[in-house]
């Protein structure tokens, strides 16, 4: 069996966040409602994965992703919504967000959480692939970066 990881989940939907949990229950997972208690998790507890929604009160998941990337740049970075930043693929493409699954969320984000934390290291020229336009009803990432590169 693969090692646990430790993954922080940051929606303020409560049932989002137990969903996911549940999912995810053979491993660590954290759970913070929004950009400040997923702040002090970044600052306190070693992290492999970083999941958060973008629509929140308050700071957006783009900031939550902004700061695991200074805090924590090894964990690999996911963002969840349904209503995504219309800079979402240049968000990828830059590394800020390794991979982005659109809301309500399918198998594809469970099932990639595990290989997306055991990604290979930077290579020397990051590459970004498009797995899927955006609304074609494939369950699945959008975009991912295929490099751990921040």
């Amino acid at each position: 069996m693969a090692p646990k990881l430790r993954i922080l989940v940051v929606d303020d939907q409560p049932m989002v966040r137990r969903a996911l949990s549940r999912a995810l229950e053979d491993h660590c997972v954290l759970a913070a409602d929004g950009y400040d208690g997923a702040a002090r998790i970044l600052a306190s507890e070693p992290l492999d994965v970083v999941v958060s929604d973008y629509e929140m009160p308050g700071r957006n998941g783009v900031d939550v992703l902004k700061t695991a990337a200074e805090l924590q740049p090894e964990a690999r970075r996911v963002m969840i919504s349904g209503n995504p930043p219309a800079d979402i693929k240049r968000l990828v493409a830059q590394g800020l967000v390794h991979e982005f699954h659109w809301k309500p969320c399918g198998l594809a984000l469970i099932d990639g959480l595990e290989a997306l934390a055991a990604a290979a290291r930077p290579s020397p020229a990051p590459s970004q692939r498009v797995v899927r336009q955006a609304g074609d009803g494939a369950d699945g990432p959008v975009a991912r970066n295929d490099s751990a590169a921040a």
